[in-house]
């Protein structure tokens, strides 16, 4: 169990380092999107979003700052996909998605053979492990879905939803978050 937390901590290490790295020239990537409210800041990558419009679950790579004065808990639930239809759709349950989506351990890979080119600095030493949906290995994963993050802390996962009917590279969807202890949503409009 200790090697496989360790295994998880460096994972997120190398996660992090990826996203402390600014795009080209420091200029945001024409796939990242970003949105704020007085309590936190969340950014979106839709680079592996992209490549996965006609797969039955779409991946987004979410990194949610909490700039609150108070510790705020993110669950599962807490996070959402507005369709170009309008309809909310919610984070899958693991079992859900493992029954449709077989990408989800070349996902992983990708993420970090190629990084999340976020543009922006965020300091790995504050960074908070979340592992929403463990890759499907031999011996298993650990599961860390349930979130408290600090103020000033951040957390980055893959989140995956379902995917909405008529979804196409284009549209403009929106994902909203909101942990436990923020008063407001973040929604961040994305263009696909």
């Amino acid at each position: 169990m200790k090697s496989v937390a360790r295994l998880l901590t460096l994972g997120a290490v190398a996660v992090a380092s990826s996203l402390s790295i600014p795009a080209a020239a420091g200029q945001p990537s024409p796939a990242v999107f970003k949105a704020a409210t007085k309590e936190g800041r969340v950014w979106v990558s839709v680079d592996l979003t992209r490549q996965r419009l006609t797969e039955p679950y779409v991946p987004f790579v979410v990194v949610i700052y909490n700039d609150a004065k108070n510790s705020v808990e993110l669950r599962r639930n807490d996070l959402k996909l507005i369709g170009p239809d309008g309809k909310a759709y919610a984070v899958p349950t693991i079992p859900e998605l493992r029954a449709a989506y077989t990408r989800q351990n070349f996902d992983m890979t990708m993420l970090r053979m190629y990084g999340m080119p976020f543009g922006t600095w965020l300091q790995p030493d504050r960074l908070i492990p979340s592992n929403f949906f463990p890759l499907v290995l031999g011996r298993g994963d650990v599961r860390i879905d349930q979130v408290e993050i600090p103020p000033l802390y951040w957390t980055v996962d893959l989140f995956y939803f379902k995917r909405p009917p008529g979804l196409a590279a284009g549209q403009e969807v929106q994902i909203e978050v909101q942990p436990q202890g923020w008063k407001e949503a973040v929604r961040i409009p994305v263009k696909l």
